[in-house]
Parts: structure tokens; sequence; C-alpha cells
């Protein structure tokens, strides 16, 4: 057997602190090859995006992620879910600006 025959786990560390112990099999991918379950997709979402724009730093008080992809895996791994999706804000508010100042 190879690891392709068994299902990929959700990578969140919410799950393996969960009570009772939880098992949740992932259903996506991220472009650093993590695996998420439906409930996390938003953490692959993160790390697409840092991928895309060359993982830079960024920050919104009071979170901020180092610029790299290990200090962006790190925060999409073990950050907050209340800190992923304000990031996430913050980064459809940069891209809306990118937008309207291309179409300018």
């Amino acid at each position: 057997m190879t690891s392709e025959d068994y299902p990929a786990m959700c990578l969140n560390t919410a799950h393996a602190f969960a009570s009772p112990f939880e098992v949740v099999f992932a259903t996506r991918t991220d472009a650093c090859w993590l695996y998420w379950c439906e409930d996390c997709r938003h953490r692959g979402q993160l790390l697409d995006w840092g991928a895309a724009a060359n993982f830079p730093e960024i920050a919104i008080h009071p979170y901020a992620i180092a610029e790299g992809i290990g200090f962006w895996q790190t925060a999409a791994l073990l950050g907050s879910d209340d800190m992923i999706w304000m990031f996430l804000g913050l980064i459809e508010m940069l891209d809306m600006e990118i937008r309207e100042e291309a179409s300018v």
C-alpha cells in the first residue's frame, strides 16, 4: 500500500484537540499541498493567496504574518479562525484596491 491508498486528514490542529478526538478527512489541498476539510478551507484560501503574492509580510491589528512560506504555513496551521478570517478580509480589501487602480 502507498500513501495514496489512504484518505488525507485535515491538518487543522483544532480537530486534534477536540473532545472527543476527531478524525476529519480532507476534501482539498492548497498551493502548499496541505490538506483541509470543508470547514477549514478558509485556511487553504489564505495560503493560496499567499502563494500567488509570493508570501509577503502582512499585518492587521493585532495579527501579523512575516514574509516567507514557513510563516504563512504556521499561521494557517496554528492560527485562530478569527485571525484567518481577519486576514482574508484584509486580502479582499487589498485585491479590490489593486483592481480599482488597474481600472483607472
